[in-house]
């Protein structure tokens, strides 16, 4: 057993390393239980490599978890800078406001002062699009706070500051949109040529970092210019210094403030770049509108075109990608509105699970999202079935429950099954996996893919943290980052192919097979054993339930 406490401090670099995240959310356990014990010092350079480390995997929970040691609370501004960054990627906006105006009025070094400037930007940022999506429209005062800290930083210092400048150009280009004439007009146009004057004058100079081939895609995206867009976002994507953390963030700008995801459909090629570079780079979470979906999949541009966007080494990426949003047609948002979901379900061949019933669609939920016990789940009647991302089909049709086959208790296989009353043209099946991937060990770190609608809102692949790490006959318990809604998504192995059905988590789920101890993980249950239960209790001449 690893008593010294600097041990334990390399336990966790070696994790962030490897992007073992089960090792380095119960080292950082470890680190917090020793310092509480003896209070013994982290020096400020590692505390800062690590934090580092931790927002590059996008494991932000851990950073704000290993942020909370008293010695890092107080540490030098770059340490807390950190922490500022994963308060704001977990949405703790006004505790990162506050740590960062606490920095900003100290006197900073240059350098300094441009990070604080960009993340306090970056707040305000994330307020006018929390705000566009609460209301649905753009409120001109909070894209204007956004934009004033960007242009600020970029002002001081445009040969280095172009992230700010390509920041002020992206807001500026959302506010045309928006049709919203700002109180104090910039031109795009001459600073995104500034902007590119900058960047091309450094790389003559000691060259790019990957940041500057992101800047520079948004700005030639401002140009219209999609061909030299797609060009340099593909050297950013694949460029060998780039983190997921880096990945998420030019994503998030793409989807949130261009818009992409609704834009045509060269546009959409650009996301469908960073989304597959996502399956391909460890952490990373891609949210989806049901219309992207449906348009990704029926406006794809042929396998040639791809090619010669991914490239050929990475086209397998993108394959693995399409095949996700075949998968999501056959998921299911189920509550009492088309706006906001209660949990989700999905749609599989009814035979895969009882012969008898062939080519019969059914649907499967948890019990405690979909049951005649009132005090279990919704009652059938309660709710509606939505299919966000169906082809043919209005995201606020609803389908009703016609009839309920199969309950299994919470605390068993906690699955319904249920007949609709009737079902969209498209035929939805999903391959069930013949066996289950093969169990975590030193060399094998399987995964598994979750698609649902978090919180009941937006379709989600749960990308991020999604290691298997252990199953027995019944259950299996994964790191993928699920909320409340999900109850009910379908667990996929790397091959897209149905392994469980996700109902729960929590941060002291007890080990499995006996081993002593808990851990904070998501529990599904396995497929094979909702079909071995179901053929043994389900009767075709029987329904638990019916409509009248």
């Amino acid at each position: 057993m690893i008593k010294k406490f600097e041990d334990i401090i390399t336990l966790l670099g070696e994790a962030i390393k490897t992007g073992d995240r089960a090792k380095a959310s119960s080292t950082i356990l470890d680190i917090i239980h020793s310092y509480q014990l003896s209070s013994e010092p982290i020096a400020p350079v590692t505390a800062e490599k690590l934090l580092q480390g931790l927002n590059k995997n996008r494991w932000f929970d851990l950073a704000c978890d290993f942020g909370q040691l008293p010695e890092i609370r107080n540490a030098s501004r770059p340490t807390r800078r950190f922490i500022s960054q994963a308060l704001i990627e977990t949405g703790k906006l006004d505790a990162a406001k506050r740590e960062l105006e606490r920095q900003y009025i100290v006197d900073l070094k240059p350098g300094e002062r441009s990070e604080v400037v960009g993340l306090l930007g970056r707040i305000r940022k994330q307020i006018f699009i929390d705000d566009c999506r609460t209301w649905g429209a753009a409120d001109t005062a909070l894209i204007e706070n956004a934009i004033e800290p960007y242009w600020k930083g970029y002002q001081e210092d445009p040969s280095n500051r172009s992230w700010h400048g390509i920041n002020v150009v992206a807001l500026l280009k959302r506010a045309e949109h928006e049709g919203i004439k700002l109180s104090k007009p910039i031109s795009v146009d001459n600073l995104v040529k500034e902007i590119l004057d900058n960047l091309y004058m450094k790389k003559d100079g000691v060259g790019w970092d990957a940041w500057d081939f992101a800047s520079a895609a948004e700005a030639y995206l401002a140009l219209g210019n999609l061909e030299e867009a797609s060009k340099l976002l593909k050297n950013y994507a694949w460029d060998k210094r780039i983190s997921a953390f880096n990945l998420g963030s030019t994503l998030r700008q793409f989807e949130e403030i261009w818009g992409l995801g609704h834009a045509d459909e060269n546009s959409q090629n650009l996301l469908h770049l960073l989304r597959s570079r996502l399956l391909e780079v460890e952490g990373g979470q891609v949210f989806l509108s049901g219309e992207e979906v449906n348009y990704a999949l029926q406006k794809g541009v042929g396998q040639v075109e791809l090619e010669r966007v991914f490239g050929t080494d990475h086209f397998t990426s993108y394959e693995r990608y399409k095949t996700g949003l075949e998968r999501c047609q056959c998921v299911v948002r189920i509550g009492r509105e088309s706006s906001k979901g209660d949990g989700t379900g999905f749609l599989m061949r009814g035979g895969d699970l009882f012969p008898d019933l062939g080519d019969q669609p059914v649907l499967l939920t948890n019990a405690h999202v979909l049951n005649i016990d009132p005090a279990s789940g919704h009652h059938p009647q309660d709710v509606n079935v939505y299919f966000h991302a169906m082809e043919n089909v209005r995201p606020d049709e609803a389908f009703t429950i016609k009839s309920i086959l199969w309950i299994s208790s919470k605390t068993d296989c906690d699955c319904t099954i249920a007949l609709l009353d009737r079902y969209p043209t498209t035929k939805c099946k999903y391959p069930v996996a013949p066996v289950m991937p093969i169990k975590p060990n030193e060399i094998a770190k399987p995964r598994v893919l979750i698609i649902g609608y978090p919180e009941g809102g937006t379709l989600s692949f749960s990308l991020n943290d999604n290691e298997l790490l252990d199953y027995d006959d019944r259950l299996m318990h994964y790191r993928a980052p699920t909320e409340g809604g999900s109850s009910g998504s379908p667990v996929f192995n790397q091959e897209w192919k149905l392994i469980g059905l996700h109902h729960g988590g929590g941060d002291a789920l007890m080990k499995l097979n006996g081993q002593a101890g808990t851990y904070k993980a998501n529990e599904g249950i396995r497929i094979d054993a909702i079909r071995d239960r179901f053929r043994t209790e389900y009767r075709l001449d029987q329904s638990v339930w019916k409509l009248n």
